[in-house]
């Protein structure tokens, strides 16, 4: 029983325990619904909040966009007039452009920028020799004509500049074209402007049987000596060279300026002694970066080991040099700089030349290749005064009468009034003859100065007769129109040039000279000038002139010989002429022999010309010679070494500076050679070809830095600085002259008592010393005039002692018969008046 009450018990305390428990279950989920129910409405006021504010802002968005929408309906009802207004206008507008063609337009500039078209445009205008200041309005005028619209305008300045443009993109080009090129010839000519020298230079390129001609341009310099030449090629080359490398093309593909000389094959000038030394200074420049380029080459692919005697060998060569151990240590750090450079270039020139020698024949043969060649016109011309030297000597040789002489004003007034020794003097320094007349009959009936001469009324008068040509075919032409110069004048005299012309033209022996100089005008001027242009002008290998030459002296041969050839009745232009085809101007040759029964001499004289002028041909045409290098040349070397005939190119570039000059006096010779480049070198089709638009914006900003460089006024400082050098220099050569002579003028003085007994002097009791010393006292007090008037001979011409005294014996002579005159020395020299000891011997002897 006590047992069943236990259990009971135990099973109510158990059910306590799970109501219990139920009951604390229950009030957690209340309290967990509750929370839950609490959080859900806060979630849901958060989101009624939120919905009220957006939906207040796109209220507030809303009103705003309604009142600008309204404003803006107020704006356009405001503007409703002035758009009905413009849409009219537009209507009408569109109904003309319905019923007429559309007009083309050329843009100019637009937004600023001058597009590539008319860039290109602009600078063919100005290569055709528009002025800057003129190509707008030429391309207004024809844009106007051919109904074109203009769009925009180019200030001037921008025009200079994309001239500039064509500079730079000519240098490019021909920087370019030479690295396709198998060889290279160069040509160069200069002349003088206003008292400064201008170089022309020229480019050949050459590449099989083609061959392109391109103008390199013009620079100044201070003088015209062969190392100033030098160093012209030098910067004007190195120049081009930098431009094309600094371009983007180059940047791809640079190029070395001693692999361009490397393919420099020949050099055409005139035949000055300055070009022939020009040529052996390129020619070692040439042959310096032809070894330094392979040297490098060689030392690039050297091993170390092998290089290290080699470059202890010019190492040690350096210190000796330097003066030993102890002078090397002495070396600051930049000479050691400087004489490591030295040490490592004479490595390359080393490793160059062995490389050199390694080569075959062929290859040194090709390196060594460097021909000089004189114009053909120059040789022509020397040839002409080579004969009229042979010619005028012929009058004085044979005792006949001589060609009357043309003087100046001067000198005619001296021989009218002066002395017998100023008529003399003025005699000598006067010359006559058929190149003297034509010189001055130039300067009277066609001076290069219009304001000067007669050319105008020479032509109206040789319209109205109906004639016109050279003095000799128009001879009786040219007195006659004299005559009326003379005869319309108030005076009715000639002046002093028309005095000379007319005396010339009626000098017998003058006329025999013209006619002279004609017969080999048309048998050999005429002829070789067309055989050296060739049927093609321009295209004749200079090289391959030989055979020419050597017809040109058989021919001259065969006048000397016999002039009949020309002088004959029967006379031709078969066997006359060189070429054998018609003479140049007939009427030249009728001429001469209608004249030549009047002229005694003119066999004799044309021999002499022709003899003259053979001889000429022989000094000119020397590299023409069987055993020279031009003889040995194969056809393929020939191709690679062409160049023109004549330099006809540099001597026209010459005349173009020139004529731009009195034209455009203010021009920059940097805006001149861009001009020219461009026209010469047709740079529009390499542009239009070759220029990306990368490239074409690399010409315009290089040519800002040309433009902005202030190139043109420091070319101008220089000059003038060269100038002031030069002229320093001068003063200086001249001061030292003088002291040296004042120096000389008072030793004599001072230690040499003049000679006047004459029985002293003889070969045995005088020495060599003793004769010079009176000698040159004599020359400095006694003979001291005018070099011409001088009766000492020069010192060259006394060989020996017996010259010498002989010499000495009859200025003592003269001494003695002038009275012994008291020789006054100049106080300034700081000597004092002394008088000549009559019976004085030097104590020397």
């Amino acid at each position: 029983m006590a047992d069943v009450e236990s259990r009971a018990w135990i099973q109510v305390a158990d059910a306590e325990e799970r109501v219990l428990a139920a009951g604390i279950h229950a009030e957690a989920l209340v309290h967990e619904e509750h929370t839950h129910a609490k959080a859900s409405i806060l979630e849901v006021e958060a989101r009624a909040d939120e919905a009220v504010e957006e939906l207040e802002e796109h209220l507030r968005g809303r009103t705003a966009t309604l009142q600008m929408q309204n404003k803006a309906l107020r704006l356009q009802v405001r503007r409703a007039q002035h758009q009905k207004a413009r849409a009219v206008e537009a209507a009408e507008s569109a109904t003309q452009a319905a019923t007429s063609l559309e007009k083309p337009t050329l843009v100019i500039k637009a937004k600023g920028i001058i597009p590539d078209t008319t860039r290109t445009l602009i600078r063919d205008m100005v290569a055709l020799g528009l002025k800057v200041d003129q190509v707008t309005g030429v391309m207004n005028a024809v844009a106007h004509a051919s109904g074109v619209t203009v769009e925009g305008e180019v200030s001037n300045r921008s025009i200079r500049r994309i001239t500039l443009e064509g500079l730079v993109a000519s240098r490019c080009q021909i920087a370019w074209e030479s690295l396709n090129a198998d060889g290279i010839t160069l040509s160069c000519d200069g002349t003088t402007i206003k008292n400064i020298n201008y170089d022309s230079r020229y480019l050949h390129a050459n590449t099989g049987t083609s061959h392109q001609r391109r103008f390199l341009g013009i620079s100044s310099a201070s003088n015209h000596t062969s190392d100033t030449q030098l160093h012209g090629w030098k910067t004007h080359t190195q120049e081009i060279f930098d431009t094309y490398n600094e371009s983007p093309r180059g940047l791809e593909n640079p190029l070395d300026i001693r692999s361009f000389l490397q393919k420099v094959h020949g050099m055409l000038t005139d035949h000055a002694e300055d070009q022939k030394r020009l040529k052996k200074l390129f020619e070692e420049w040439r042959r310096c970066t032809d070894r330094e380029l392979r040297g490098e080459r060689a030392m690039a692919e050297i091993a170390p080991l092998d290089l290290l005697p080699i470059l202890a060998e010019e190492a040690a060569a350096a210190v000796e040099r330097a003066g030993g151990a102890e002078s090397w240590a002495r070396l600051t750090a930049e000479e050691l700089e400087v004489v490591d450079l030295g040490i490592r270039q004479a490595v390359i020139s080393r490793l160059g030349e062995v490389t050199y020698q390694s080569l075959p024949q062929s290859e040194r043969q090709l390196a060594d290749l460097f021909i000089h060649a004189g114009c053909c016109m120059h040789k022509e011309l020397n040839s002409v005064k080579g004969g009229n030297t042979r010619m005028m000597a012929f009058w004085a040789k044979t005792g006949v009468q001589a060609p009357c002489l043309l003087m100046n004003r001067d000198n005619d007034a001296a021989a009218q009034t002066g002395s017998s020794v100023a008529r003399s003097q003025a005699e000598e320094r006067s010359s006559g003859g058929a190149v003297k007349l034509a010189e001055l009959a130039g300067a009277l009936f066609r001076h290069k100065d219009d304001k000067k001469g007669q050319q105008d009324a020479t032509r109206y008068f040789f319209e109205a007769t109906l004639a016109a040509g050279e003095l000799l075919v128009h001879l009786q032409h040219y007195r006659d129109f004299l005559e009326i110069v003379r005869d319309k004048k108030e005076t009715g005299r000639f002046n002093h040039m028309e005095s000379n012309v007319w005396k010339g033209l009626h000098d017998v022996p003058t006329i025999t000279e013209l006619c002279a100089l004609a017969l080999y005008s048309q048998s050999v001027s005429h002829p070789y000038m067309r055989e050296v242009r060739g049927p093609q002008d321009g295209l004749t290998n200079h090289l391959d002139l030989g055979p020419l030459h050597d017809r040109l002296k058989a021919h001259m041969a065969c006048v000397v010989a016999d002039p009949s050839v020309l002088l004959a009745p029967d006379a031709t232009y078969v066997k006359g002429s060189l070429d054998g085809k018609p003479w140049e101007r007939p009427q030249v040759f009728a001429t001469v022999h209608e004249l030549a029964p009047n002229l005694p001499h003119l066999r004799e004289v044309v021999i002499e010309f022709f003899a003259g002028a053979a001889e000429t041909w022989e000094r000119f045409t020397a590299e023409y010679a069987s055993t020279g290098t031009l003889a040995k040349l194969s056809t393929v070397l020939r191709h690679r070494a062409w160049m023109p005939s004549t330099n006809d190119e540099n001597e026209g570039a010459l005349g173009i500076l020139r004529l731009s000059a009195r034209s455009s006096p203010t021009k920059s010779l940097h805006q001149h050679n861009a001009q020219v480049m461009y026209r010469l070198n047709d740079t529009s089709t390499y542009v239009a070809t070759w220029a990306s638009p990368e490239e074409q914006r690399f010409y315009r900003q290089k040519a800002r830095e040309i433009d902005s460089g202030g190139l043109e006024r420091k070319r101008r400082a220089d000059i003038a600085a060269d100038n002031e050098r030069t002229a320093k220099k001068k003063r200086d050569e001249r001061k030292a002259k003088a002291d040296k002579k004042k120096e000389r003028r008072a030793r004599l003085a001072r230690d040499v008592t003049p000679i006047s007994d004459l029985t002293k002097l003889t070969l045995a009791r005088t020495t060599v010393k003793l004769i010079d010393e009176q000698l040159d006292w004599h020359r400095e007090f006694f003979d001291s005039g005018p070099k011409d008037t001088k009766k000492i001979p020069m010192k060259k011409l006394l060989t020996n002692k017996e010259l010498k005294l002989h010499a000495l014996i009859a200025a003592v002579e003269r001494y003695n018969a002038a009275g012994r005159p008291e020789v006054r020395i100049d106080a300034e020299e700081g000597l004092v008046e002394n008088e000549v000891d009559d019976g004085g011997y030097n104590s020397d002897e």
